[in-house]
């Protein structure tokens, strides 16, 4: 990228620090591993445009060529995308549901921008799950691998190779323990957003009645978030384990929703498993919200709203919906997608962690192990510990400012 660019988005964002320190350890990570084998590879990827991603776009171009990037629809940052264009990024407007249900097209897309090359997927949300088996059908020993991020694409992956197993390498990182920070994060970050939306609206947290619809890592950290709110929160988990673990940990749980659902305030979905529909909104009290952890599509039946005669009002310049049908209003906070995004969804430096581990794990999927054979053959995988500590090491030696705190002895103690 261009100096003037970086510059004055990194300037203009304060984050200019930030990405110096990413940057160092995408440097520290790749020099663990042997670049002679990652020639003419190129780079797929579905991401969030976001500043905290701009040294991982520029440590992916500079080892392998980012032959295209498809943006999330709703995380997109306009400064930094106009930061990836003036720097001759290939930007896609495919979205999922073309990459779905328009086999053809997507297979032709991809030849376009791989041309003859090599190529890994970087999945964000299981975008290519439902054709990784056609991709490598068609380009055979051209696509060399799929890093997945997300719990919600891992199960679609899952899904998709129930049917037909992987024949080439798959790397997940969504059950990472790099990924732990994050998730917790991205939990708080959804709550503050959503209670900056209702502010507006000059309505609190305190005191409200919350659903939450899954109590996996990201659904635990927005209950517990809730809690310190003092929200009276009810938590929803078809897993016996997990719902167990929540009922352990002080929350109530919500076996029958529908019976609940009318003295609900707020619900917060993070299943992944688009566990609302036109059942759900009904059941729900008048003026009621709704938050998403993830994409709208993966979370909800949105569609359900306006097919059940629901008539659509955006307010605060769109940041929430309003959906009326005769004396019945609901509110869809950011449309249903994920809520955090209002507030650029930024969990601070800790989500170079993850960068980290999909940038290691594309190195390893290109590269040849010093015994001969590759890191990851056909099949499915998770990154290694070994791989893990390199990236965290990495991690704390570009992040970890603790060495530069030097203590005064004149200096008076606290008590």
């Amino acid at each position: 990228m261009t100096n003037r660019l970086l510059s004055e988005v990194a300037g203009r964002l304060n984050i200019l620090s930030e990405y110096r320190r990413a940057a160092s350890m995408f440097s520290d990570i790749c020099s663990q591993y042997d670049s002679s084998e990652r020639g003419q590879c190129r780079i797929i990827m579905v991401t969030h445009i976001l500043p905290d991603k701009i040294a991982y776009f520029e440590a992916l171009q500079r080892e392998f060529g980012i032959a295209a990037i498809i943006p999330k629809s709703y995380s997109i940052h306009r400064p930094t995308l106009d930061l990836l264009h003036g720097s001759g990024f290939a930007i896609s407007s495919l979205t999922k549901r073309q990459l779905r249900t328009q086999r053809v097209r997507s297979l032709a897309f991809l030849r376009s921008h791989i041309q003859d090359h090599r190529f890994i997927v970087l999945d964000m949300g299981g975008y290519f799950a439902s054709i990784a088996s056609a991709m490598n059908d068609h380009f055979k020993a051209q696509m060399i691998g799929i890093v997945e991020d997300t719990e919600n694409g891992h199960q679609k992956y899952l899904a998709a190779f129930s049917k037909r197993p992987a024949r080439f390498p798959y790397v997940s990182s969504a059950r990472s323990p790099l990924k732990e920070p994050e998730d917790s994060l991205i939990g708080l970050s959804i709550v503050f957003s959503a209670e900056a939306e209702l502010r507006t609206r000059n309505i609190i947290l305190l005191n409200k009645t919350a659903l939450v619809l899954g109590y996996g890592k990201i659904g635990r950290s927005i209950a517990e978030s809730l809690r310190r709110r003092d929200v009276d929160v009810y938590v929803s988990e078809i897993d016996h384990e997990r719902s167990v673990q929540a009922r352990s940990h002080g929350f109530r749980l919500a076996d029958a929703i529908h019976d609940l659902l009318p003295c609900v305030d707020i619900t917060f979905s993070a299943t992944g498993n688009r566990a609302l529909g036109l059942a759900e909104f009904a059941r729900m009290k008048n003026e009621a919200y709704v938050v998403s952890a993830t994409s709208a599509d993966d979370e909800m039946r949105r569609d359900d709203l306006i097919g059940g005669g629901y008539r659509r009002h955006p307010i605060n310049d769109g940041a929430t919906i309003k959906y009326v049908k005769g004396k019945k209003s609901l509110y869809l906070i950011a449309d249903g997608e994920a809520a955090n995004f209002l507030h650029c969804g930024s969990v601070g430096p800790y989500i170079h962690l993850v960068q980290g581990e999909i940038f290691g794990a594309a190195l390893s999927v290109a590269s040849i192990a010093r015994n001969g054979r590759p890191y990851f053959p056909n099949g499915m995988h998770e990154v290694s510990a070994s791989q893990r500590q390199i990236v965290a090491n990495s991690w704390k030696r570009a992040f970890n400012d603790s060495r530069l705190i030097l203590l005064n002895p004149n200096r008076p103690v606290s008590p």
